[in-house]
């Protein structure tokens, strides 16, 4: 069997997650989501692999939990 060759510290990681990986680092519900993604523009649009295989870029994840909490400071500061 061939070994596999060892990435450098360059590695990618999670490029895609699946429904459970996104409610789980948005720690909401996997029906949440779904309701997200038909109620929210803002919510990043799922990339359909094939018809039952759906994922999400996983920096579009972390941009939009960045901007919420952006959103949630200028509010704050607003108020003050």
């Amino acid at each position: 069997m061939k070994k596999r060759l060892e990435r450098d510290s360059g590695e990618l990681g999670t490029l895609m997650c699946d429904v459970k990986q996104v409610a789980a680092a948005c720690n909401i519900g996997i029906s949440t989501v779904w309701n997200l993604v038909k109620e929210d523009p803002t919510f990043p649009k799922p990339i359909y692999l094939s018809p039952r295989v759906v994922r999400w870029p996983n920096a579009e994840i972390i941009a939009w939990v960045k901007a919420r909490a952006a959103a949630r400071n200028e509010t704050a500061l607003e108020a003050v």
